[in-house]
């Protein structure tokens, strides 16, 4: 029988919690894909949504597990990191004239976490800006109560921006 990683459990609590919005109708989920690098031994999943009512700004998840993380978790190794590591990423079309705003939203919603900005400009669909947020801490079975919170919030700051 097939005993799920703390990766694959953190993975459908997330996937769960944002499907479940996404049935209420306040969110639609966008995108999603789940990946593994056989030549690495890695995975990675990534769901992306966005307000059912507004387009141009959407916020995806990703999380990820190396081959150390998942040997450290099957082999019970305690001075190595299991787990899965975490990612938020707003993206926003600079159409939207949203920008501003949404800067000011992520400082209020995730208050002293740290969001990078990027700009990246394409000839096909013009400027975009990215926020993203790399969590310092593998998450872990134990804290998917956090997964769904930060799941909410990052539901709710995309809400404050209407």
């Amino acid at each position: 029988m097939f005993d799920p990683t703390a990766f694959d459990n953190v993975k459908v609590v997330l996937e769960g919690a944002l499907y479940e919005a996404d049935l209420e109708g306040s969110i639609a989920v966008i995108n999603r894909q789940d990946l593994v690098d056989l030549a690495r031994m890695s995975r990675e999943y990534r769901i992306t949504f966005q307000l059912s009512h507004v387009k141009g700004v959407n916020v995806e998840l990703t999380l990820s597990s190396t081959l150390s993380m998942l040997s450290s978790e099957l082999l019970m190794l305690s001075n190595q990191q299991s787990g899965a590591n975490l990612k938020l990423t707003y993206r926003i079309d600079e159409k939207t004239e949203l920008g501003a705003k949404l800067e000011r939203i992520l400082k209020r919603c995730w208050g002293n976490r740290l969001f990078e900005k990027i700009e990246y400009r394409s000839s096909e669909s013009g400027k975009k800006l990215f926020y993203k947020h790399v969590f310092n801490r593998p998450i872990l079975e134990d804290q998917v109560d956090d997964l769904i919170a930060l799941s909410e919030k990052s539901i709710q700051s995309l809400e404050m921006l209407i």
